[in-house]
């Protein structure tokens, strides 16, 4: 039977960081809320946690650990390599339209490429992978960049 742990797509000593971060008190109650924007600047290292909190859409701007567990699932190191994809894909799906646009493709190339690369760079960059097109839809989306580039991705969040 797996962990509760393995489940939540987090190892324990991950669970143990996000409950550090969520409140710094590990006895706090459970269903107990925190303001999200607190958690931001420790979550920062991350690219994709913003926008899986965003995804989330919390009441108010805030979340019990719970709910923050099941936000970031992507980012955890047990979660699979396919929800992970999925969850990058979804994150950068900015409009919910179910493809990668060219704003879009723009945001998720801006987050992981150099920092130092003007935007013109990086918007030829993602009119190269779109390729013509107005949008790639997950399979095009894993198709248009080579295992190498989306492990690193992944690996990110």
């Amino acid at each position: 039977r797996p962990s509760a742990a393995r489940a939540m797509g987090f190892t324990r000593e991950e669970l143990d960081a996000l409950r550090a971060i969520f409140s710094g008190d590990p006895g706090a109650a459970a269903g107990t809320k925190e303001p999200i924007d607190r958690m931001l600047p420790a979550l920062s290292t991350t690219p994709v946690a913003e926008r899986l909190l965003e995804r989330a859409a919390f009441e108010r701007g805030e979340a019990s650990f719970e709910q923050l567990v099941a936000a970031l699932k992507p980012l955890g190191g047990l979660t699979p390599l396919a929800e992970k994809l999925e969850a990058l894909f979804d994150a950068y799906d900015l409009d919910g339209d179910g493809k990668l646009g060219g704003s879009d493709m723009f945001a998720l190339l801006k987050t992981f490429m150099h920092p130092s690369l003007p935007d013109e760079a990086i918007a030829a960059r993602a009119e190269d992978v779109l390729g013509g097109a107005e949008g790639l839809d997950f399979a095009a989306f894993c198709g248009a960049f080579c295992p190498q580039d989306i492990l690193c991705m992944v690996l990110v969040i």
